[in-house]
């Protein structure tokens, strides 16, 4: 990092990164200076550009009245490993929100035709525990992997790149709960396209991605905690869920690999 005379990290709350080229893919709170990681100063972003960020491009619903969509565990053809963690993290997060509030679709029940039907634009939050890959050759293939739906073969068992760009989403928070959900084909000055631009075309205002694969049982317990906090605001309820990590008494967990791959965009 640069030192302290260029930098005084002491004299700021919040980061916001703007990163081009390769930059885009890495976790800038996991650099470090005098032993601790940029995380442990302040909180990190990242956002698009300085002209299309808004401080103000949050909502304030309190947390009690916000509606949640949550979608986990798919079950499919295509030999993925099932994500049984997964169902556990969605059901923790309606607890803190409300079951009343939310609504939940897991295992067969989380199929295209079943998502569709929903008025996406009614939900606040849309939180996504599933798998995903990224297409490199052709981006706008990328999939977001549902389950194989029983009833109907109209619908396919996965959301492409394309499809979701053309959703009607009104949602201030959608989390990619999901492995290299940050990912894309890196296109020099455009950024990187993949699912965070996808679901902001589609109306999303807030991303919350990761660019690399993480355990189960670990992203299950990483998103409980910064759903727990997230009236804080969403770049410091990352940065609670990141610090509970890097003081686990589970060793392991306090390596960056854990906690840093997790990526909010504003």
């Amino acid at each position: 990092l640069l030192p302290d005379s260029v930098l005084p990290l002491g004299d700021y709350d919040h980061i916001l990164v703007s990163a081009d080229g390769i930059l885009n893919v890495l976790p800038f709170e996991a650099l470090r200076r005098d032993s601790k990681y940029l995380i442990e100063y302040a909180s990190v972003a990242s956002i698009p550009s300085l002209f299309l960020y808004s401080s103000t491009n949050s909502k304030t619903t309190a947390q009690e009245s916000r509606r949640l969509l949550a979608l986990a565990d798919p079950r499919n053809d295509t030999q993925q490993k099932q994500l049984p963690f997964s169902v556990r993290e969605v059901d923790w997060i309606s607890d803190i929100f409300g079951k009343s509030n939310c609504t939940i679709l897991t295992a067969a029940d989380a199929t295209k035709s079943e998502l569709l039907k929903l008025r996406l634009s009614d939900y606040d939050i849309v939180h996504v525990a599933t798998h995903s890959t990224i297409n490199y050759n052709n981006p706008r293939r990328s999939k977001i992997w549902l389950s194989t739906d029983t009833l109907s073969t109209d619908f396919g068992n996965a959301l492409t790149l394309a499809e979701i760009s053309e959703l009607n989403l009104s949602a201030d928070l959608v989390v990619l709960s999901s492995c290299e959900s940050g990912g894309g084909k890196l296109d020099i000055g455009e950024g990187i396209e993949g699912f965070v631009k996808a679901f902001m075309q589609a109306g999303a205002r807030n991303m919350l991605v990761s660019l690399w694969e993480v355990e189960d049982f670990t992203t299950a317990t990483f998103m409980k905690t910064f759903y727990e906090n997230i009236n804080k605001g969403y770049a410091e309820a990352l940065r609670s869920a990141k610090l509970e990590m890097i003081a686990s008494p589970r060793l392991r967990h306090r390596h960056p690999y854990y906690w840093s791959p997790f990526r909010l965009t504003l």
